[in-house]
């Protein structure tokens, strides 16, 4: 978010400190501070505004209020002067998917003349890198930067018939003001005519109504737009903008009202000569009862209802001291209103400004107090000791307990993806077409992954590869947590498939023998191949309690050692020796020509034998792997290392098979 230091200035009656002094105090008490650029004659900071402050924050007056609560430095008031009533209604309606609108402003503005904005408009404009288009649209911006609330205007004359706030038909389409041919559906809302849309609400206007220099009547647009529907058209549009931005993050309903009567004081101010109607709004959804009075459901989560703060609620939670004194100051300072408390208790009540939804628990007003208090200011103390037992959660203990032994067994736990290619749930938004749905069992991304790490049991040094995951899946019927386990064995076995087999069938026994029943492998949950995946949530409640957490530890002082991303190779050598010769000293000659490349080197095989001279020997066969952490290697370069090994076993006068 740009945000223009003399368009703060605006706000304040008083000098503001230096960029940099405002800089280091928003990092500290609000936001990060990405950077700040010299503009002309202003100062431009990029904040970092996070979606749980962008309801207020995406403008200068959240900002120039932050600063407000920082440095104490009095706010300039502002009047808005409304215009006279010498225009007419606009005209406009509400039909299928209303609810989606919480509210919508309108107004008739006529006679007016589009030109050029006034020169310090387009420069605080072009200061945080909006392109100054006219007055009319200028002065829409301008508004929306100003206090948050994206605005639109329709050229009137260009309407054919009433507005029309509806539902998208299947196939209906419209060209935006960029030019972009939109198809749209029955999940967006829009803006239409008789003829057909003229703006996707909340995204973005359309070309047929543009405000033009030619333009001299519109129509004003102050809406309120639900962010879960702005945000899902804005994606599947593509089209994400300032205006997208902050409905999807949500902003006070209030707001559309203060700035249709914002923007309208601009334009009088600007033309003189212009006509305004009266306001007319519309609510998009039907009332509803609480507590006896009918209220619109928008008003439930949008209501200026005090908050209960204990006294010495704040000083609690923070573990610090500050006076109270300094509490209710920082509460003025955020603009909280502080109404007379309750005849029977002492707390605080206070009422929050309408476009900080974000405060709504004593925990959030607490968390503000501190961040402008200063959390620097906050000493470290060590918590207080709970004598109070707790309770083991059963389901958490025996998935440890169960993890102690498969590790204890030799296996390594992995962490697949939750995405698969087919499934029962399906995402809407899938970021890759092999990740469409929700995983429904751990066997297929596990298959996988043991496969992938089978192909690396040479390089790492191992017979066999042994995996296993715990984790939720996601079935028609709801979610599950299952165990899966993989078993990739390297070394030449005739019967592979039959040790597999016992191995996975060894785990299970030991697994039954610790939780205390016997767990079976049950179909279609069962082998796939070298891999099994069971339902472990179906077991674990009928496992004995536990009581205590009596837990392996196998932690180990482990030195993490970077691994390549190229390929390796791998070349065997054989030798006869004499007997008297060592593995040790075979080794020690291999490794002293093999030089950088080798990155491990095993024995695989040995066996003595006779030969017709009488002459006992010893072969030594080994595996030796080679690898780069900068390239990929060439079959040239290691067979040339091993034509030195060769030679180099060859001087000892050594048998090479």
């Amino acid at each position: 978010m740009k945000i223009s230091h003399n368009w703060l200035q605006t706000y304040f009656e008083k000098d503001l400190p230096k960029p940099e002094v405002v800089a280091e105090s928003l990092t500290f008490h609000f936001c990060e501070v990405e950077g700040i650029e010299a503009v002309n004659s202003d100062t431009v900071y990029d904040l970092k505004i996070l979606p749980d402050r962008a309801h207020y924050a995406l403008c200068h007056r959240g900002i120039a209020r932050e600063l407000f609560a920082e440095f104490n430095l009095p706010i300039s008031k502002r009047v808005v002067a409304a215009p006279a009533i010498t225009a007419g209604e606009v005209e406009f309606k509400l039909e299928a998917g209303a609810d989606l609108c919480r509210l919508y402003n309108a107004r008739l503005v006529e006679n007016i003349e589009v030109g050029d904005s006034p020169a310090d408009v387009q420069t605080l404009l072009t200061a945080i890198g909006q392109r100054p288009i006219n007055n009319v649209v200028d002065a829409l911006n301008f508004v929306m930067f100003d206090i948050g609330q994206p605005l639109h205007a329709f050229d009137a004359d260009k309407v054919q018939g009433v507005l029309v706030i509806r539902l998208a038909v299947d196939g209906e389409k419209i060209v935006t003001l960029d030019g972009k041919d939109i198809v749209l559906d029955p999940s967006m809302l829009v803006i239409a005519d008789s003829s057909g849309p003229l703006a996707i609400a909340g995204v973005k206007g359309g070309k047929r109504a543009e405000v033009t220099s030619l333009t001299k009547r519109i129509i004003l647009e102050s809406a309120n737009f639900d962010p879960v529907t702005v945000r899902r058209t804005s994606t599947k549009i593509g089209i994400r903008n300032e205006s997208s931005k902050r409905f999807e993050n949500e902003i006070a309903v209030q707001l559309s009202t203060e700035a249709i009567e914002t923007i309208s004081a601009r334009l009088a101010s600007l033309m003189p000569q212009s006509k305004f109607g009266p306001v007319v709004s519309k609510r998009g959804l039907l009332p509803e009862e609480k507590n006896g009075q009918t209220v619109c459901r928008h008003d439930l989560f949008q209501s200026n209802s005090p908050i209960e703060v204990p006294v010495g609620y704040v000083q609690k939670k923070l573990g610090t001291d500050i006076p109270e004194k300094e509490i209710q100051d920082i509460f003025e300072r955020l603009s909280f209103q502080i109404l007379p408390p309750d005849e029977e208790n002492k707390n605080y009540r206070l009422v929050v400004p309408s476009d900080r939804l974000d405060l709504s628990i004593p925990e959030d007003i607490t968390e503000e107090v501190g961040r402008i208090w200063g959390y620097d200011k906050i000493k470290p103390a060590m918590p207080q000791k709970v004598s109070v037992p707790t309770a083991v959660n059963q389901f958490a203990y025996w998935i440890e307990k169960i993890k102690d032994v498969l590790v204890g067994l030799g296996y390594s736990e992995v962490q697949t993806s939750s995405f698969a290619a087919l499934g029962d749930i399906e995402i809407q938004n899938p970021f890759a077409s092999d990740k469409k749905y929700l995983r429904r069992f751990l066997y297929e991304n596990l298959a996988t992954a043991l496969e992938r790490n089978g192909k690396n049991a040479a390089l790492l040094g191992l017979d066999e590869v042994k995996i296993f995951e715990i984790g939720t899946v996601f079935g028609a019927e709801g979610e599950t947590v299952n165990l899966g386990l993989g078993v990739f064995v390297a070394k030449n076995l005739k019967k592979k498939d039959q040790y597999i087999a016992e191995e996975i069938n060894k785990t299970f026994e030991a697994i039954s023998k610790v939780v205390g029943m016997t767990i079976k492998i049950t179909k279609p949950l069962g082998l796939a191949d070298s891999v099994v995946d069971i339902r472990l949530s179906d077991f674990i409640p009928k496992f004995k309690v536990s009581l205590t957490w009596d837990l392996k530890d196998f932690s180990k002082s482990i030195k993490y050692k970077a691994f390549s991303a190229y390929p390796y190779m791998v070349r065997d050598v054989a030798v006869f020796v004499p007997s008297s010769v060592t593995q040790k000293e075979v080794s020690e000659v291999i490794e002293s020509v093999c030089g950088p490349l080798k990155i491990r080197m095993d024995i695989f095989d040995v066996f003595t034998k006779k030969f017709d001279d009488r002459e006992e020997k010893t072969s030594y066969a080994f595996h030796i792997v080679f690898q780069s952490h900068e390239r990929t290697l060439k079959e040239e370069e290691v067979n040339e290392v091993m034509k030195k090994v060769t030679e180099a076993l060859a001087a000892k006068s050594w048998q090479v098979r």
